[in-house]
């Protein structure tokens, strides 16, 4: 073999490197790549704004929902009862006893207490006597 027609390894690597990017090509690699860099920037520092907010936004429609939701005596969380307290009738109304709607039933004070006037039981109210409050 003729040792000028054999390439060595490092004269072929040699030859690759020369074929490579120019400096022309480099440069406008180089604005490219800062380009991304901008743009990358730009996507966090908007993507940081939207969740703020996104957060905002949840944080008015929690304020929303507190100020529109019905104002309860109970506390949260608290079961309602089937029957009405006693005490949800006024002391001393024997002679006028207080009826209120309880769970879509009538209800008034079944016995009273004759020295304090308050209420010590409820009961149902009959047909009867629903028929004579409506009229």
């Amino acid at each position: 073999m003729n040792k000028n027609r054999v390439f060595s390894p490092l004269l072929l690597l040699m030859a690759l490197m020369s074929f490579g990017v120019n400096s022309s090509d480099k440069a406008s690699i180089e604005a490219l790549q800062e380009n991304v860099r901008v743009k990358q920037s730009q996507y966090d520092s908007k993507l940081k704004e939207l969740r703020l907010i996104e957060a905002e936004l949840e944080d008015a429609k929690k304020a929303l929902k507190t100020a529109t939701a019905p104002k309860r005596s109970r506390k949260i969380g608290e079961q309602v009862s089937d029957v009405p307290c006693e005490c949800v009738f006024n002391s001393k109304r024997m002679w006028n006893p207080e009826k209120i709607l309880w769970n879509n039933q009538y209800w008034k004070c079944s016995e009273y207490n004759d020295e304090t006037g308050e209420c010590l039981g409820v009961e149902v109210m009959s047909p009867e006597e629903v028929k004579k409050i409506k009229k």
